[in-house]
């Protein structure tokens, strides 16, 4: 089973309709065992503590999940260029 947080869900529903298609392809896949996702590719583990991991939906949109014991709970959507930005913030923080 795949459930959204209120944060996940704003986002869905704030998509295209051809994006909002993609998320829902990307519920079907992750009700596959996380291990399959993994070494398909399809599935990253984000580089920070924690059990999340990273989807990609289309060129620009990124999933971010938690898997749980029914299957996972979807985080957030944002796109690419937002988790770039995010990342950049965290390496600076960290070098400061």
């Amino acid at each position: 089973m795949i459930t959204y947080t209120y944060e996940a869900k704003f986002a869905l529903n704030t998509l295209s309709p051809q994006d909002q298609l993609r998320i829902r392809e990307i519920e079907t896949k992750l009700d596959c065992p996380l291990e399959e996702l993994v070494a398909s590719g399809f599935v990253k583990k984000m580089e920070m503590p924690g059990d999340l991991f990273l989807a990609r939906a289309g060129d620009s949109l990124r999933v971010i999940f938690e898997p749980t014991t029914e299957g996972a709970r979807i985080l957030d959507i944002v796109r690419h260029e937002r988790l770039v930005e995010f990342h950049r913030a965290l390496h600076a923080g960290a070098e400061a």
